[in-house]
């Protein structure tokens, strides 16, 4: 019988590979698990700036709720009628501030033509989560004029509607713009209550 040998031991070579192997997979793990920590984040800070645009949204709401209700109270309904349209049924253009942003405004009047504050707009659209645009002196403006600034200068698709004391008093309105058009990048819809 022959006697039982050791096994071979791995040459030194061999044992520095294994070893950059294995330093390299958990490298590269360690790499992964950053990488979905870091988009983790990314979603959870998105998902916090939308929450917070909601919660600004309900603020206002509960604001300006009080001025709305005698207001809209007052408001008479007729099925499948809103109780405003756009004056002149258009969105007018014109040029604005600056070429690197784009405006939408206008007023809100009674059905005589003048300026009312008790009643505010809801707008959303491309690259804008909904916002509640207030009119009047509560936003510093002048009576019944609201106006809105959205940044950059993107081809884009925003709507806007009346709304009080949660009721939609407008059909939405489109207001499109153009990228890099200087000419049409502040957009003005003046809403008139309905005789």
């Amino acid at each position: 019988m022959t006697p039982l040998q050791p096994p071979a031991l791995p040459s030194r070579a061999y044992r520095l590979i294994l070893s950059g192997a294995v330093l390299l997979f958990l490298a590269m793990l360690t790499v992964a698990l950053l990488i979905l920590l870091l988009d983790d984040a990314r979603k959870h800070t998105q998902q916090q700036e939308f929450s917070a645009t909601l919660t600004a949204i309900a603020a206002n709401l509960a604001f300006a709720q009080a001025e709305m209700t005698a207001a809209v109270g007052d408001t008479p309904l007729t099925a499948g009628q809103y109780a405003f349209a756009v004056r002149d049924g258009a969105v007018s253009y014109r040029a604005g501030s600056s070429c690197d942003t784009q405006e939408v405004g206008g007023q809100v009047v009674s059905a005589e033509g003048l300026p009312t504050d008790a009643f505010a707009l809801l707008v959303w659209g491309d690259y804008l989560a909904p916002r509640l645009v207030l009119t009047g002196e509560v936003a510093g403006h002048p009576p019944g004029t609201w106006t809105l600034t959205l940044p950059g200068s993107v081809h884009r698709r925003v709507w806007v509607q009346v709304t009080g004391a949660g009721r939609t008093l407008s059909a939405p309105v489109e207001v499109i713009f153009s990228a890099g058009d200087c000419a049409q990048n502040a957009a003005e819809v003046i809403f008139q209550q309905q005789p």
